[in-house]
């Protein structure tokens, strides 16, 4: 099986625009921020970004907790005029399981949205065929996993 090991530099998640309405829901994540996505660790910083329908302006609140109870942490940011958030987290430790909660309180619709099972890497592995389990594994071990 081949895979290719990229390293993302500084800045790459902010530069990219969010590709995400929000038109049947009040708050978002853009639309390559799911559950089960693997994001930027350390020393460059992971940043979550979404749209809203509301108001420039608006207090955006982004909670980040892992699911062994050891990391929760509360972000605060504003909505900017084109109606996006942006959050850059901390440094993270490599390893998975966290949840993100993003939450408004002057959004129209549902003003909260969760995504789980985020993990943090130093690299990214990208296959064809490349299976979330096999991440987990690699991820855990930091080492090929014969599964």
């Amino acid at each position: 099986m081949f895979f290719l090991v990229l390293s993302f530099f500084s800045g790459v998640l902010a530069k990219v625009p969010p590709s995400l309405s929000c038109s049947d829901v009040g708050i978002c994540f853009a639309s390559g921020l799911s559950t089960g996505a693997v994001l930027q660790r350390a020393p460059e910083k992971a940043t979550l970004f979404g749209s809203l329908k509301g108001s420039a302006g608006t207090t955006i609140q982004l909670r980040l907790v892992s699911t062994d109870g050891r990391y929760s942490k509360v972000f605060k940011t504003t909505a900017s005029s084109d109606l996006t958030w942006r959050v850059t987290l901390d440094p993270m430790p490599i390893g998975g399981n966290y949840s993100a909660t993003v939450s408004c309180t002057g959004c129209v619709g549902s003003s909260k949205k969760t995504i789980s099972d985020l993990t943090f890497v130093s690299e990214f592995l990208i296959s064809p065929r490349f299976p979330r389990t096999h991440a987990n594994c690699l991820m855990q071990h930091l080492r090929p996993c014969h599964l």
